[in-house]
């Protein structure tokens, strides 16, 4: 189903492609002539070169279908039918790249790449780092590592045999070592996934290379490790020797060094032999190895391995440098001073040793924070680098200065709705200045907020009367002080009535159905026909209707008289337009209380012949000044009608006769 591949940058777990034993002139390996890593990022990478797989598509994606294949750094969750592993690329690097395959139906080439450039006689090295993606029993991947002639013919090849289910997921290199015939200096790589697709053959993969291997390089120095460290004030050479397995009938060996912590090496001019004395003239940390290969392929990069490097660091006499410093500012009673220590060379593990008047306080922290100073205290700190060839170092002293905490307490009050310091209620605030020292100055308010009082009168006068001097409609405030000394507010918000008007007597119709609403105005009292006392009365028949109304300035009636109507709209079925007077036009026979209307006549071929927004104005019968002929016409009619909610819709036909 599904295959993978990815790349890492680290330290990679080999698991041995063949046993070792002596005198195999395999024990070192050269640089990686190919090195396919697949990348590193947070998506997707990009797709193989056009020819690197034979029957396999790039998708995008963390679980690609059977016959595709795609580069990614994470894959979760996909097929659990077969129970696909959760993987990350296999050097652990959260970025790293990896190829991830979902085999196809047919076996396939899923990895082809020619190498150039080889030297004959030598041997080699193909190998991957291969995992079974299933967790559950299913097709067993198989993969054929091939190493051919450019056309065709195979040089060496390797078989992983099925390849198991593990659970955990577990990563493991494959590969095969080679010796290149004579004359051959171009070779074709291939893997071939042998196993069909279907549930299951899926697979990742990571890290495929091709490099020399020869026989087996070591260097010492004046250590039994892998490293010298010199301190500049005793500075000594340091003598490299090799010890290489004997293999080649001619050899030639290059020293090498590198500067920026085995990145990139470059040749030391004459070094040569098969030992190198290093002098000590400068401070810094360089890598050795040692190139070694047949005399006629020693520089050739192709062609020739390496022994582990061997490191010398050289260092300086206490280059490191510390300083300590406070926030600007004052130091204030209990709040708590943070002191900062800066500090340079003091490589990845430094130490610091805090002291107050000269003991030891805080931890081992570039920071030490204290809220229990005094003043007259001094700080300092004692600073020990992790770089080799530097004792320990005392920083600057500070001497802090603290000052104390002002606290005041203020007891007043103020009345409704004046305020103090912003204020405005009763209660205790607590407000933080800055006082002259630059510390807190704490102030603690007890605020009592006493009330004012206030009444309000609603009257009413007649027009020509007053009350407390007013005359007119209005709200007016009269201001006292209280006995507690605030302000004591009298409003009177009076109205000034007219005298009693219900207007003239009302007459009117009502359609049936509807409804009509008397209100005779704003009074003190209503009493109407029948017992009711609400100021509005809702009448639904017609008759006589009566209501008497008060006020402080009298008393009045009025009579409403109201007269039913029938007022649906409604439209004849014939007309006889022979200019006799009678039924002559078509148009709406109740057009009562209408507030817009609209109606649209047409032929039986659905063309107006008449059209009116005015339920006075009818057709005649005529279209265009000429006799309409006698037949069936089918009108429709929008109209709005007052006091109703809404648009209507009527249609229907009517029979013109001659």
């Amino acid at each position: 189903m599904f295959f993978r591949l990815k790349y890492l940058f680290a330290l990679i777990l080999f698991f041995p492609l063949l046993p070792c034993h002596a005198q195999t002139c395999t024990g070192s390996v050269g640089d990686p002539i190919v090195n396919i890593t697949f990348g590193s990022g947070t998506t997707f990478g990009p797709p193989l070169p056009a020819g690197t797989t034979s029957a396999l598509n790039y998708v995008a994606s963390t679980c690609p279908p059977d016959g595709n294949y795609s580069i990614l750094g994470y894959t979760k969750g996909c097929y659990p039918d077969v129970g696909w592993h959760t993987v990350t690329d296999h050097t652990g690097n959260s970025n790293g790249f990896f190829m991830l395959v979902n085999a196809s139906y047919a076996p396939s080439d899923f990895y082809l790449q020619t190498i150039n450039g080889l030297c004959q006689g030598t041997n080699y090295q193909f190998a991957a780092w291969l995992l079974n993606m299933c967790s559950l029993t299913s097709i067993l991947p198989n993969i054929t590592f091939t190493i051919e002639k450019t056309d065709g013919t195979p040089l060496a090849s390797f078989n992983t045999g099925n390849i198991p289910v593990t659970n955990p997921a577990a990563w493991k290199q494959y590969g095969l070592n080679f010796t290149t015939p004579v004359g051959v200096s171009t070779v074709v790589l291939r893997m071939r996934n042998n196993a069909p697709g279907g549930m299951g053959n899926d697979i990742a993969l990571d890290d495929i290379t091709f490099r020399p291997i020869g026989p087996l390089v070591t260097i010492d120095g004046e250590s039994a490790l892998d490293s010298t460290i010199i301190c500049m004030d005793a500075p000594r050479d340091i003598l490299l020797q090799s010890t290489v397995e004997d293999c080649y009938v001619s050899k030639a060996y290059q020293w090498q060094v590198s500067t920026d912590h085995g990145v990139s090496w470059s040749n030391i001019p004459g070094a040569t032999g098969d030992s190198y004395l290093r002098t000590m003239d400068q401070a810094g940390v360089d890598m050795y190895r040692l190139a070694f290969a047949e005399a006629s392929n020693i520089n050739i990069p192709t062609c020739r391995v390496f022994s582990e490097p061997y490191t010398i660091s050289v260092y300086k006499n206490d280059v490191r440098t510390i300083s300590i410093s406070k926030p600007d500012g004052p130091v204030c009673e209990g709040n708590p001073v943070a002191f900062m220590a800066d500090t340079s060379f003091g490589g990845r593990h430094p130490s610091f040793q805090w002291q107050l008047n000269g003991n030891p306080v805080g931890s081992d922290s570039v920071s030490f924070t204290s809220g229990a100073l005094a003043t007259g205290d001094v700080v300092s700190c004692i600073f020990t680098s992790s770089i080799p060839c530097n004792t320990p170092a005392v920083s600057n002293s500070i001497m802090v200065t603290v000052g104390k905490k002002m606290t005041s307490t203020i007891d007043t009050s103020i009345c409704t709705g004046e305020q103090f310091s912003g204020y405005g209620n009763s209660g205790t605030y607590v407000d933080t200045f800055t006082a002259n020292n630059g510390c807190d100055s704490v102030r603690t308010l007890h605020l009592l907020v006493r009330p004012t009082s206030s009444s309000i009168l609603d009257t009413s006068i007649c027009y020509g009367s007053s009350y407390r001097g007013y005359t007119e409609t209005g709200v007016y405030n009269e201001h006292y002080i209280s006995a507690n000394g605030c302000d004591s507010t009298y409003t009177i918000r009076l109205t000034a009535v007219h005298g009693v008007g219900v207007g003239p007597d009302v007459d009117t119709s009502l359609c049936a159905g509807d409804t009509i609403a008397f209100s005779p105005g704003g009074f003190d009292t209503y009493a109407w026909q029948d017992g009711s006392t609400g100021g509005n009365y809702l009448v639904s028949e017609p008759g006589d209707y009566m209501v008497t109304v008060t006020n402080v300035c009298g008393v009045a009636t009025k009579r409403y008289t109201v007269a039913g109507r029938v007022c649906t709209v409604v439209f004849p079925s014939a007309f006889t337009p022979n200019g006799d007077g009678a039924n002559d036009v078509f148009k709406v026979l109740n057009g009562y209380q209408l507030i817009s209307y609209r109606c649209v006549v047409m032929n039986r071929w659905g063309e107006r012949v008449f059209e009116s927004f005015d339920p006075g104005k009818g057709w005649d019968g005529r279209v265009n000044g000429h006799l309409a002929s006698p037949g069936t016409y089918v009108w429709f009619c929008v109209y709005t009608r007052k006091e109703e909610i809404g648009e209507k819709r009527l249609r229907g036909t009517v029979e013109l006769v001659r």
